[in-house]
């Protein structure tokens, strides 16, 4: 792992702050699915559910959720991303993802194989028409 300084610890830890709010919402969102209030649990296992409809009305319930929170939530997620840069320019990179690989100990595979293994997931796994799965990113 990296030594800090002072300034890169005050950024990691407001980092650490950012997510665990951004966690703590989303553990008391609730979310409107047909007429009913449910709970984040309960929306994975819709989320999960084998039947396309469900999925669909459930990602919807999703982001209406989001969209409800969207004056909480942006500001925090906005935060984020300048901390991090922040984080990541105070320990000599260009970028966080450079730093978050460094940090997190991923030396074993760099951004062209992470590249290659989505590119592996979306051929293997997504047999539908790119046009189908677009309208499913859109929904």
């Amino acid at each position: 792992k990296m030594r800090l300084s002072q300034a890169q610890k005050e950024l990691s830890v407001r980092d650490a702050e950012i997510c665990a709010k951004l966690h703590n919402l989303k553990g008391q969102m609730r979310y409107e699915y047909e007429g009913e209030t449910i709970s984040g649990p309960k929306m994975a296992e819709l989320n999960n559910s084998t039947d396309p409809e469900i999925r669909k009305k459930s990602y919807r319930a999703y982001r209406e959720a989001y969209v409800a929170q969207k004056d909480v939530v942006a500001p925090l997620i906005n935060e984020l991303v300048h901390v991090r840069d922040q984080l990541a320019k105070a320990n000599g990179f260009d970028n966080f993802l450079e730093y978050a690989n460094i940090e997190k100990d991923r030396f074993s595979y760099g951004e062209k194989e992470l590249q290659e293994f989505c590119n592996l997931v979306k051929e293997k796994f997504f047999h539908i028409p790119q046009i189908k799965f677009q309208n499913i990113i859109q929904m």
